[in-house]
Order: structure tokens, then sequence, then C-alpha cells
């Protein structure tokens, strides 16, 4: 009988993940660089739930949270943010406990009922998959609109689908973006009545075969390296693309920067203008005015 030699590393992108050489994808358990932030004293109860937007991929799955406080009896209803989770489009999840504790303080304290949403991940699943399966998360949204009787009874109760904010966090910021460019070139479909009143950028992930400004200023030694995200632009890109595929890119590596800008449909809050792998800032105007929009 023929005997066949162990799967070795073909390809390893260090502290994130390694690709074996039978197609075996190994994730590091939890790679997040920073630390998990602890929950502030007296901080809203919040309740949540896990639910499949997407039957068809098992990861097609959104964590619903609402404030416990939070009922129709009052006759207000609570704008609705989706997000998506960073991770670079090739880790991630809304289980990780820095995502959940973010999305539990701003179901909490803003308050808000959150969608934060998993999606396929590379190089599994080279882009664009990932940012199909974030365009149904909005279609998803839109059939619960619709429902009426059948919709989830959270949102049904709870949900102003007038005040729907899409935002997300480095890979998950590029996933805004690119969702934002679908929506307003009509390839979304219809969402009426659902209406997506603004895009959160948090540090979104860019990248391009000609290097942003602040992959130029990234020193050497980073936990994200260039040498790191290169790689990570590889495998998560279609074979034989480059770093100028529409994915990485700002709607095309020719597109004007863009900060606390309007487009036609919708608006804008990005903290940083074309942000790639590096440090944290720990402050932008964006984020804080986001943050104080309590008359939504």
């Amino acid at each position: 009988m023929a005997s066949f030699p162990p799967p070795h590393v073909v390809e390893d992108i260090p502290q994130l993940l390694q690709i074996l050489s039978d197609g075996t994808v190994v994730r590091s358990a939890y790679t997040y660089p920073l630390p998990i932030p602890t929950p502030p004293p007296g901080q809203p109860v919040v309740q949540w739930k896990d639910v499949v937007y997407d039957a068809s991929h098992d990861v097609c799955k959104l964590r619903v949270y609402k404030p416990q406080a939070a009922s129709s009896s009052s006759g207000e209803k609570l704008p609705v943010i989706v997000y998506y989770h960073g991770g670079g489009y090739i880790m991630g999840s809304f289980e990780m406990p820095c995502f959940h504790n973010c999305c539990l303080r701003l179901a909490g304290e803003l308050p808000a009922v959150v969608l934060s949403a998993d999606y396929r991940l590379a190089p599994e699943h080279p882009l664009p998959a990932g940012l199909d399966d974030a365009a149904n998360v909005l279609r998803w949204v839109r059939g619960q609109a619709v429902a009426a009787e059948d919709a989830d009874p959270w949102l049904a109760e709870l949900a102003d689908f007038g005040r729907v904010f899409v935002a997300g966090d480095s890979g998950g910021g590029g996933v805004v973006h690119h969702t934002a460019v679908r929506l307003a070139s009509g390839q979304v479909g219809r969402l009426d009545p659902v209406r997506v009143a603004g895009h959160v950028l948090l540090f979104p992930l860019f990248g391009g075969e000609e290097r942003t400004a602040s992959e130029l200023e990234l020193p050497p030694g980073q936990f994200l390296s260039l040498p790191v995200t290169d790689k990570g632009w590889r495998i998560l890109l279609p074979p034989g693309s480059t770093r100028d595929h529409r994915s990485p890119t700002r709607s095309g590596r020719r597109a004007r920067p863009w900060t606390a800008s309007r487009s036609r449909r919708c608006s804008w809050w990005s903290p940083s203008t074309t942000c790639s792998a590096t440090a944290p800032r720990t402050t932008s105007p964006g984020s804080r005015r986001w943050a104080s929009r309590r008359s939504w």
C-alpha cells in the first residue's frame, strides 16, 4: 500500500494562519493583537442571540443584540447597526471577545439593535465571496422589514428600518466601503423600506500596488508588517490577481482619498483616510461624532 507524506506548511502568516499542502487552513485560536476591553461599571444589560441570514453557507450567521431595557410598549424604535468584524478578510468572527464586547456596548450605550455578521473568509473563499455575503446581510434585513408576523421578534419589536447604519473595522471597514459602492450602484437591489442612513469605517483596510500613506509610515517589526499584509493580500485575492484588484482598493486605485465626506445617497464617517495594517490610533473626530449622535 502506498504511503503519503504528512501534510507540510506551504504558506505561513505568522501568528495568523498556515496553509498546509493538503489544502487545510489552520488558524490561530486567538490572534487579535489588542487587549480585550473590560466592560465599564454599570454597562446596560444587553441580550443577544445567533441567527442565520443565508442558509446556503454554514458561516453566514449573525449575532443580534438588543438592550434588555428596551420595550415596544414605549413606542420608541431603535436604530439598527449592521457590523462587520475585522480580521483582514482571513480571520475573525462575531464570537471573538473583542468584537462581542464592542457590540454589547454599542447596543447598550447608544442604544441600538446591533447585527454583527460573520462572512466567508479567505483563503478558503477568496474575495469577493465575503463581500457578496455582506450584501446578503442587507437583503436579509430588508426581508425582516417586509416579513410582518414572520419577522424575527426582536427586530419586529424594536428595529427602526429607516435608520440603518453599516459599520466595520479594519477588513470589516473595507467590507463596509464595498457594500456602500454596491448599494449606490444598485448591485444590492431594492431595499425599501430599509434606508441605509450612514456608513462608519473604523480604520478600514485598503491596499494596492502603490503604497498607501499609512503603509509607508509603518515602522518595521509591527505585529502586522508589510510582508505580512502583502502575503495576506496574495492569499485572499483570486489566483493571479495583484493588489490593484478592485477588492483591496477604494473603488479603483485612482479613487480620491476621502474622509467625513458625503456621497449622493449615504453619509460616510472614517477615522482614517487610507489605513492599512497600522498601529491603531486611539481617537478620531469621525468615531467621536458617530458615537455621540444620540438624536438618530
